[in-house]
């Protein structure tokens, strides 16, 4: 992820399906997301999770939740 934000890459949309072994992966990957600024405002973030709950940050609105079989689909917009 490094790599790409010092190419200056943005994108609209990133998917990521993060490690399950650790509740609080969600949380940390969404902070290195706004600390790295790879998602365009605006950009749409879907992140696969086993924990029902999508943790909150300033950067990002969770707009839904979706049941997945065992897996959840939290889905973030990058605000303004």
């Amino acid at each position: 992820l490094e790599g790409l934000s010092k190419r200056g890459l943005k994108f609209d949309l990133i998917f990521a399906d993060a490690p399950y072994h650790n509740k609080e992966t969600t949380g940390q990957l969404l902070e290195q997301l706004a600390n790295l600024h790879l998602l365009k405002d605006g950009g749409r973030l879907l992140i696969e999770d086993t924990n029902s709950e999508a943790p909150l940050h300033s950067q990002f609105g969770l707009t839904s939740t979706r049941k997945a079989g065992k897996s959840y689909l939290h889905d973030f917009r990058k605000l303004f």
